[in-house]
């Protein structure tokens, strides 16, 4: 860090089991695209390559004044530890914690569990609250002891929940952004986008790098946290988005593919068919991949993304029988489901699907359901996950008290794709065992099908042990 930079970002260690095909921390990326707009330069830190403590380092060298750190769920219990080993190593450092880790659980304990070193948390979108927070910081560089104090100078920022000693000072909620093509293009430079993109390549044939291109989600899954972008769907521009893929493949490029993170493009059917052509229009010749929700896909606009370089689509399915889709709250059929991956397999697309286990009264007769729909709709990706119940979320509300008492609280446990937080008695068959009898099965159905498999999305051995 140079000397005229003292506001650092950091992204804790990402652990999750595809983690040789990271995804790049674009909250920090658009954080520090905010500052750099602002004239406040910014050095972010990335946990998720080896270097890491190298970096802690530089980190305890550089002495940063102002800290943001961005966290998940599961990288509180990390990101807890790095704010203590900077405030230990600079007592005088301002530490702000962002993201749907801190947001999606209670104030006070976040603050009891995780926050001991945390002097402020950024509540919804951060971008406008980060910029209120470093524009004050920067303004203030002359300002000692009390002056800087964060309870004083960070006084009635909307959006933020300070700690002050033992009070808790929340202010008001920021409102959302509506406009999304006010924000600055994310900092990819900032985040190193062409590590990602080559890790990609390295690890799995194809590089590739995510954007952002819409916020917010109008359904109303149960196990879906929307304490950051809310109900509310927003989306960047046809062009915006355009802008960033064509910025990508002429900055970063040779790129493979480009992958729209966010799930709910689709949903709008004409702010994609603008895009396709956009896309066309400018001759971008960029392949790119996309989620979608299995009820707002034809085949015209398959074929219309297909010819515009979508060249892979996946569908959130997460369950084979209406009963538990509708536990599920999804609002899709099996039918629809099976229809959106063959209509998408004929226009020429690989297809993938998101498949849920371990919903409480879940039976054996579901699994088979799984199974008999990964035979007939043959997608040549899935990605299994066993139902979690993130605080925040209806579901949570709904289930907390089948939580094993041991995991409460304890979120550094936990992990979605590979055992569940319930009590073992809520299911008939245990949810580690009906992945793997799924997992199976779906190899099995690649080998008979003849359809071609590539798991540079999805690792489908994750149970085998590597030689």
């Amino acid at each position: 860090m140079s000397k005229e930079t003292d506001v650092a970002l950091i992204s804790p260690p990402a652990k999750w089991m595809h983690k040789d095909i990271p995804y790049p921390p674009l909250a920090l990326a658009y954080l520090s695209a905010v500052g750099n707009e602002a004239g406040i330069s910014t050095a972010i830190y990335d946990a998720q390559f080896d270097e890491f403590s190298e970096k802690l380092g530089d980190l305890a060298h550089d002495r940063p004044q102002l800290v943001g750190v961005s966290a998940t769920l599961m990288q509180l219990s990390d990101a807890s530890q790095i704010a203590e080993y900077i405030k230990n190593k600079n007592p005088q450092a301002i530490i702000v914690f962002g993201g749907p880790g801190p947001n999606c659980i209670p104030t006070e304990d976040f603050f009891t569990t995780y926050g001991k070193d945390v002097d402020l948390v950024c509540r919804g979108e951060g971008e406008l609250t980060w910029l209120d927070l470093i524009t004050k910081f920067k303004g203030s560089e002359n300002f000692s002891g009390e002056l800087r104090r964060p309870a004083y100078l960070f006084q009635g920022v909307s959006g933020t929940v300070v700690k002050d000693g033992v009070d808790i000072i929340e202010n008001e909620p920021r409102p959302l952004i509506y406009d999304l093509d006010s924000l600055p293009m994310p900092d990819l430079r900032g985040i190193e986008a062409q590590r990602y993109i080559e890790t990609w390549r390295r690890n799995s044939g194809v590089g590739s790098i995510s954007i952002f291109p819409s916020r917010g989600c109008p359904y109303s899954c149960v196990f879906c946290d929307k304490t950051i972008f809310g109900h509310r769907f927003r989306h960047h521009s046809p062009a915006r988005i355009a802008d960033e893929m064509e910025q990508i493949k002429s900055e970063f490029g040779p790129v493979d593919d480009i992958f729209l993170f966010d799930d709910n493009l689709s949903t709008k059917r004409q702010i994609m068919v603008d895009l396709c052509d956009e896309i066309k229009r400018r001759d971008l010749h960029v392949n790119w991949s996309c989620q979608a929700r299995a009820n707002t896909v034809d085949s015209e606009l398959l074929g219309a993304m297909y010819e515009a370089g979508c060249k892979e689509i996946y569908f959130g399915v997460e369950a084979a029988t209406l009963k538990l889709l509708e536990y599920l709250g999804k609002k899709i059929t099996p039918e629809q489901a099976v229809d959106a991956i063959q209509m998408s397999r004929e226009v020429g697309m690989k297809t993938g699907c998101f498949l849920i286990v371990g919903i409480p009264g879940e039976t054996e007769d579901d699994i088979t359901a799984i199974e008999q729909f990964i035979t007939k709709a043959q997608p040549a990706y899935v990605g299994f996950s066993v139902l979690t119940p993130f605080p925040g979320t209806e579901l949570y509300t709904r289930t907390r008290s089948l939580i094993k008492p041991s995991l409460l609280n304890r979120y550094d446990l936990w992990d979605d794709t590979r055992s569940s937080v319930y009590e073992d008695g809520v299911f008939v068959v245990n949810p580690a065992t009906s992945i793997k009898r799924l997992e199976a099965h779906f190899k099995q159905m690649l080998a008979d099908s003849g359809v071609v498999h590539n798991s540079s999305q999805f690792v489908i051995n994750r149970y085998e042990e590597k030689s």
